[in-house]
């Protein structure tokens, strides 16, 4: 299993994709146009491509990771929109750059420009980098950190033998079919993009959410096996009754990205066990690509808050605040990572690129937890004030201190269903909801702010 154009040959008339505009593609079609777009770079490239869930999106994003290549490539979602999109190609100075023709480059950069469908393919004439790590193979960013996120360089064997440890896990066929209900620029869903196109299976490109009947009608029109969701996904789903839907078609689904109230996770359980469908809870991080413990919930009722244990290839360890390991049960400490999942480091910089792998197959999660006598692992909470909300891992520090700026004492709460905020100044609240759903990319109808005098009690200073 490889990014190699040659690897999809065996696959050649099996349906890889479904595009938005139901238009399918077989592996041999997708062979073709990776072949095309193959030869309009130079080995050893620097290539940055704004993502979106779309045909041109995918094209570009096998092609340019194809191993004969050996380029480094910058993913972007296009949720950051076009001038974050500048901020970068100033940063990283790229030689290449895929992106929709809705987005404009302002700088001059003497570039060579070709059209692919809705997409521009630029070459900038900027020279190759000799000094960037062959081991950098993606740079994604971390789950839409807040603020200026800082990428995380992963390389092919991050990749790879994460994505073949998930799919022994999942036990994901060649003959299914999955739909995208997250963007392709996110780790969790470029990880199921992954997972199932290396494996031969097919891919049903959206960009409906879940209220629109078209995502419904393209699950039974397609015959949709599977999906994958952040847990406000799956809230949506209860709100809409998903136990009255046609799920004949539907095998497994699983839920990544966060902490799923308990409410809702015996509702979807009980909707899964009724319909024969597997419901699977994961958990990882962008830095460890991404995903790293599996739980099949329907099998162990009793241990319904439970991550699971490690997927093959990885060690989950427990370490104290002096860096010791944690051999006791039950007993809390702060989750470590194990394996060759974990990430080569970060970059906020285009030197950052020059280094190779930092983190030797260790990384700190953040997270807070312990495991029980049979070795499952459970989290109580994180180390540093961060909460994540559907999917994107926000900074709570990082926004007071923007809103403080404004000359707005806040204080953030933690929370993984809202981003909520108490304020002491006499503010509008649509003002500094807007302030914050522009800068960070946050849904406003996941912002609540709410006013208080009550300074000792929420920390603030006088």
């Amino acid at each position: 299993m490889n990014f190699d154009i040659n690897y999809f040959k065996k696959f050649e008339n099996k349906i890889a994709l479904i595009d938005v505009n139901d238009n399918k593609y077989t592996y041999g079609d997708l062979i073709i146009e990776l072949k095309n777009l193959k030869k309009k770079f130079v080995k050893n490239s620097l290539i940055l491509i704004v993502v979106s869930n779309s045909f041109e999106s995918f094209v570009g994003y096998f092609s340019f990771l194809d191993k004969s290549k050996k380029c480094t490539t910058i993913i972007l979602d296009e949720s950051f929109g076009n001038e974050y999109f500048n901020k970068i190609i100033n940063i990283y100075k790229p030689n290449y750059i895929f992106y929709p023709l809705k987005f404009s480059i302002k700088k001059k950069l003497n570039m060579k420009n070709f059209t692919f469908k809705k997409y521009i393919f630029s070459q900038t004439r900027i020279p190759i980098n000799r000094n960037i790590n062959d081991k950098n193979f993606i740079l994604l960013s971390s789950s839409g950190t807040t603020g200026n996120p800082k990428f995380i360089r992963l390389s092919r064997k991050n990749i790879i033998t994460n994505t073949i440890s998930i799919i022994k896990s999942l036990k994901i066929s060649s003959k299914d079919r999955t739909i995208t209900t997250m963007p392709m620029g996110y780790s969790y869903g470029l990880s199921i993009i992954n997972t199932h196109i290396l494996n031969g299976a097919s891919l049903v490109i959206n960009k409906n959410n879940i209220f629109e009947k078209l995502f419904w009608q393209k699950m039974i029109k397609y015959k949709v096996c599977s999906f994958g969701g952040v847990p406000q996904f799956y809230q949506f789903l209860k709100k809409l009754n998903f136990h009255k839907f046609d799920l004949t078609k539907l095998k497994y689904i699983s839920v990544a990205g966060g902490h799923l109230d308990l409410n809702t996770k015996k509702y979807i359980m009980n909707v899964c066990g009724n319909n024969y469908i597997k419901f699977f809870s994961m958990y990882g991080q962008t830095e460890t690509s991404p995903r790293i413990s599996c739980f099949d919930i329907l099998r162990h009722k009793s241990r319904i808050n439970t991550i699971g244990k490690p997927i093959n290839g990885v060690k989950l360890i427990l370490i104290n605040d002096k860096n010791k390991d944690i051999t006791t049960f039950n007993k809390k400490g702060e989750i470590a990572v194990m394996g060759e999942n974990v990430c080569l480091g970060y970059a906020k910089k285009l030197e950052d690129l020059y280094k190779g792998d930092i983190n030797k197959s260790f990384i700190k999660t953040g997270d807070m937890g312990y495991f029980d006598e049979k070795n499952f692992f459970y989290i109580i909470g994180r180390k540093k004030k961060i909460s994540k909300i559907f999917g994107i891992r926000i900074d709570l520090g990082d926004i007071e201190k923007f809103l403080k700026t404004k000359r707005i004492d806040s204080k953030c709460q933690p929370d993984n269903k809202k981003l909520k905020i108490k304020i002491m100044n006499n503010y509008n609240k649509d003002t500094i909801i807007n302030l914050i759903s522009k800068k960070y990319k946050i849904n406003k109808n996941f912002i609540e702010i709410t006013k208080t005098k009550n300074i000792k009690k929420y920390g603030f200073k006088k």
